[in-house]
Order: C-alpha cells, then structure tokens, then sequence
C-alpha cells in the first residue's frame, strides 16, 4: 500500500503551503503525527514571522518614541521569535541534516 501524503493545514498561505509540500514529498513522516505536529507548527511560526515582515517593511525597521527617541520597531523581537521557532522546529525534525534513514529525514533509496 502506497502511503498518502499529509495535506498541509488549510490555514496555511500558499508559499508555506508549498515549503509543506516540498518537506513532506522529501522525508517520511508516515505514522508519526508528532514529527507532523512539529511541522504543523514550524510552518505557522514561519507564516506569522512572514505576515510580522511585510508589517516591518511597510513602517521601517525604527521608529520614534513619545519622546522623539529612535527606537528598534516593537514587532521585531516577536519577527525574531516566529523565525527562531521555524529553526527549531526544523532542527527537532532533523531537516537542517542529511541524509539519514529515520523518520523526518531523507530515506535512502537503494
């Protein structure tokens, strides 16, 4: 029996949608709903960190104060922690690393 894809979340845009895709099609994540959890939430911090980016270029990267002091932006710190999420769900994954036969890595094809 052929195993059948995870179709990615609904909720996901289509870029994220397609990162989806591309890692599922690539590791084997067949019985592991907890490897697929992982992915699930990686995507959405990486969704959220991308939604917080056009946010921050649309304002610049600083900004003023109540006292006219230049300031950073105040989403940056939360833009840095959706993407650090996305790093480490994929490190959790094991998809920075190549290739190894377990779950949520590449399988080596004889």
């Amino acid at each position: 029996m052929k195993f059948r894809q995870p179709a990615p979340p609904r909720k996901l845009n289509k870029i994220v949608k397609d990162h989806w895709k591309e890692i599922v099609s690539a590791y084997d994540f067949q019985n592991d709903v907890g490897s697929l959890k992982i992915l699930e939430n990686g995507c959405r911090a990486w969704q959220k960190a991308d939604e917080l980016e056009t946010i921050i270029d649309a304002n610049g990267n600083s900004c003023a104060d109540k006292f006219g002091q230049i300031k950073a932006h105040p989403l940056l710190p939360l833009y840095r922690d959706f993407l650090a999420q996305h790093t480490a769900c994929m490190k959790i994954l094991g998809v920075h690393q190549e290739p190894v036969q377990r779950t949520g890595r590449h399988q080596i094809l004889p």
